[in-house]
């Protein structure tokens, strides 16, 4: 294993611990493959706990991968519902959109029981959570060198 670190911007650095040749892959190459593999990992993060990937229920690959499909195919369902939904636009101080996570649940609760599909969008539409707004300033951090040594004196007590 290496540790390789990257430059990000002036003041930042990336440090990827990796198992991947040197001769094969420089530090540039590397940089790529981690810009590249970042927005799959957010994806999969976001898949992961909405859908409920987290933990599995059986230990046998066979059913481990039923599982894992049977996930997938709510989670493809639901997007399909949600995508079909229109949030009303009422004037208030927030946009809002549909709780991706709630309207999994519906779904789920679709299959096991005889709902019409108009009272889940319905249910659905109920579930709404505000967008929120990114900050116009950016927090400022308290220490800027990256480099600075912390004091573990704290711990002695």
């Amino acid at each position: 294993m290496r540790l390789v670190c990257f430059k990000l911007s002036e003041n930042s650095y990336e440090t990827v611990a990796t198992n991947l040749d040197k001769s094969e892959f420089d530090s540039a190459a590397l940089k790529d493959l981690y810009a590249k593999r970042w927005g799959i990992e957010t994806s999969f993060r976001s898949l992961k706990f909405t859908v409920g990937l987290l933990y599995f229920h059986s230990k046998k690959t066979k059913l481990l991968l039923q599982e894992i499909f049977a996930k997938l195919i709510i989670y493809n369902f639901t997007q399909l519902i949600t995508s079909c939904i229109a949030v009303k636009k009422v004037t208030r101080k927030r946009v809002y959109q549909i709780n991706f996570a709630v309207a999994t649940q519906i779904c789920r609760k679709f299959f096991g029981k005889n709902v019409p599909v108009a009272e889940v969008e319905a249910c659905i539409a109920k579930n709404l959570t505000p967008m929120r707004n990114l900050p116009s300033n950016p927090r400022k951090r308290r220490n800027t060198n990256p480099r600075t040594d912390t004091s573990f004196f704290y711990r002695l007590a």
